[in-house]
């Protein structure tokens, strides 16, 4: 959480590369990830959101269903990737 309020305090696009560069150097914490592709959706930042939310399910298949209900991801409920995901 203390992410998420610091972007929305501070957003800057530096924010958003460091946050991008964490998938391409393989974090592998699962919440961390989730979270952030939930700070994404906030953004309205839809291709980066899906593209973290389809790495933390396929780390782990739980947050799939967080997802679903996830308020966070209401901007993109329609969305057919969005759906594919929660599949």
């Amino acid at each position: 959480m203390k992410l998420i309020q610091y972007c929305l305090e501070n957003y800057h696009e530096d924010v958003f590369e460091y946050l991008i560069d964490t998938l391409e150097i393989g974090i592998d914490d699962v919440e961390y990830i989730y979270r952030i592709a939930c700070l994404m959706a906030v953004f309205r930042q839809d291709c980066y959101s899906l593209e973290f939310l389809e790495y933390s399910i396929d780390l782990d298949a739980a947050y799939k269903e967080q997802a679903k209900n996830d308020p966070e991801f209401d901007f993109l409920r329609d969305h057919p990737v969005f759906q594919e995901l929660i599949q």
